[in-house]
């Protein structure tokens, strides 16, 4: 059997690689996988734009950042080798079995580059669509998002989604089950993750460390936060989202890495609360600012792994049991085996 797997490509996003990467594990299991890609142009995000400067220092900090951007996308190249690819013009349906697509934001029609005929299959027969835990990214859609989702999805041979909240809408918009199953990630073990974990050359594997993962904005109250967690228990900060930083140089594997050996994870990211739970390392989540809320994905995923409410974070006490980590992977174990069961009757 051949599956072909659709998901966002083109951009250094450490939770899209990795996601790309435990789809195609998984789909392995039933047939050769290969990943679709149209083009392999990857684009510098916000983090990577830098203004123009006048002052010397200025200029020697920019041409700091942009010496940590080469390294950091040489470490997504590297990464990139755990994945087989090929080039793909999403015109012609008879070279696979099954085409999958997802995870990630692929039915997130707010994103611009979210292209229906894509990423909802419509170059496909119907027989050959799976829905492969994708998401829709947002709580609410238009009238006209909602007839795209109809015009698209109603023909596809099992329909699923990354949250409870995306899975109600498709089901309302095609009038079929969708089923809310956890991202790909969450199926691979942390045995299976520490394969691919690779320690930054620079790091000092004795360090011990409270790692920061933002994908929207460190607020200042946020700062004062971290930095008190960090007076308190005398750990280092590592902030990894961080341009300026040396860790900024961090890929997928160089992530992995770094959440599994940290004493504590604080992040707005899905992803940092993914692996975070994966290797058992205690975490906090703050809610995300600056930029489209993406906050409905991170309360999903504490309802489903059925995590403590203390876990999200708005205020910060002394008297606050941060170390507290007993995680009840009951709860993921019967997530797994509803994906296990989905996966088995989708790609007969």
């Amino acid at each position: 059997m051949r599956i072909g797997q659709i998901t966002l490509n083109g951009n250094f996003n450490i939770g899209n690689r990795l996601q790309c990467y435990a789809t195609q594990q998984l789909c392995l299991r039933y047939g050769q996988t290969v990943n679709l890609v149209s083009e392999y142009t990857h684009e510098r995000n916000d983090a990577g734009s830098y203004c123009r400067v006048k002052s010397i220092l200025k200029s020697v900090l920019r041409y700091k950042q942009e010496k940590y951007r080469k390294i950091r996308e040489e470490n997504f190249k590297r990464f990139e080798r755990n994945i087989s690819s090929e080039s793909f013009d999403y015109v012609d349906s008879d070279n696979f079995d099954y085409y999958v697509v997802g995870s990630d934001q692929v039915w997130n029609l707010n994103f611009r580059e979210t292209d229906p005929h894509k990423y909802m299959l419509g170059f496909a027969d119907s027989k050959k669509k799976v829905a492969f835990s994708p998401s829709v990214g947002v709580s609410n859609i238009s009238d006209e998002q909602e007839s795209t989702f109809k015009k698209y999805l109603s023909d596809f041979v099992a329909l699923s989604c990354r949250e409870q909240q995306g899975a109600s809408l498709v089901s309302k918009a095609t009038g079929r089950e969708c089923l809310a199953l956890v991202d790909p990630t969450l199926m691979l073990d942390s045995e299976e993750w520490e394969k691919i974990a690779l320690k930054p050359k620079f790091h000092n594997s004795s360090t011990k460390y409270i790692l920061v993962y933002f994908l929207g904005q460190i607020t200042k109250e946020y700062r004062n936060i971290i930095d008190a967690i960090s007076e308190k228990t005398g750990f280092e900060i590592i902030n990894i989202s961080d341009p300026r930083n040396i860790y900024y140089t961090c890929g997928p594997a160089e992530f992995v890495y770094m959440v599994k050996n940290a004493e504590f994870v604080l992040t707005d990211s899905f992803h940092g609360a993914a692996f975070s739970y994966i290797f058992d390392r205690p975490f906090r989540i703050f809610m995300r600012t600056g930029g489209e809320s993406m906050n409905s994905r991170l309360i999903n995923l504490v309802k489903v792994l059925n995590l403590p409410e203390y876990v999200f974070i708005s205020s910060y006490t002394m008297t606050t049991d941060l170390f507290s980590c007993n995680y009840d992977k009951r709860c993921l174990l019967a997530e797994q085996e509803k994906f296990k069961l989905y996966l088995d009757a989708a790609l007969k």
